[in-house]
């Protein structure tokens, strides 16, 4: 069987310790180029994997290395362009989460995956857990009988992004906590639930604390600079 060409785009921390990690014990699979602005990150991450050719322009690297399939991991705000070129392009997507920042990209993301007739597939990794596995095969077995409330959260004091970096930025990110990991729960309980249709949706989130340095945890951010402008 021929093996799928593989590439990455983006060369963060979810690149290096999920996708490629991941990819890289795929026997199917050869990962051929990474690519990422920052060049020596790139570099960095094609050594410790062995990847041949390395990227600062991702569309380049579509070009010539004509990949089967790529991971998006960067941040929020190019998922929907990255997605939509590399589909445009004959080019399967595994994209990080969220999967846009609004629901306007996210349709228009679905509508090349299905214009192109591609594979795109989000990257709601919790879904894949024995535990979600367990839970799932326990509700459509009936142990539990009808499901008619469900009640989820996460609570997290550490690993909060610092100021100074696009993850508190609403432009560039969509949101914060409820975009980044809202969603992942958001996810499970629809899947568990079977994709209930919505009858209506109400929401609120609040933000007192941006000025407050105490959440300033990723020590690559500034304590103090930049914006910060989600909940």
């Amino acid at each position: 069987m021929e093996k799928l060409k593989y590439a990455c785009v983006g060369a963060g921390s979810v690149a290096d310790y999920k996708h490629l990690n991941g990819y890289s014990k795929v026997e199917d699979v050869e990962i051929v180029a990474i690519s990422d602005p920052d060049i020596e990150a790139a570099k960095r991450l094609a050594e410790k994997y062995n990847i041949p050719h390395v990227y600062t322009d991702y569309e380049e690297m579509f070009e010539r290395e004509k990949p089967d399939l790529i991971s998006v991991c960067t941040p929020n705000y190019l998922h929907a362009p990255i997605s939509i070129k590399a589909m445009e392009k004959g080019i399967h997507v595994h994209c990080e989460k969220p999967i846009t920042l609004n629901a306007k990209e996210a349709c228009e993301v679905i509508e090349s995956k299905n214009k192109y007739k591609r594979k795109f597939m989000v990257g709601l990794n919790n879904r894949f857990t024995n535990e979600s596995f367990f839970v799932k095969r326990y509700i459509k077995e009936g142990y539990i009988g009808e499901i008619y409330h469900v009640k989820t959260g996460w609570r997290r004091r550490r690993g909060i992004p610092g100021k100074g970096g696009w993850f508190t930025n609403k432009k560039l990110s969509g949101g914060g906590p409820l975009i980044d990991l809202g969603v992942h729960f958001l996810d499970l309980v629809l899947y568990f639930m079977g994709y209930p249709k919505a009858q209506s949706v109400s929401a609120a989130t609040y933000s007192k604390f941006s000025n407050s340095n105490s959440l300033n945890s990723w020590n690559y951010a500034k304590s103090g600079d930049g914006i910060y402008d989600v909940e």
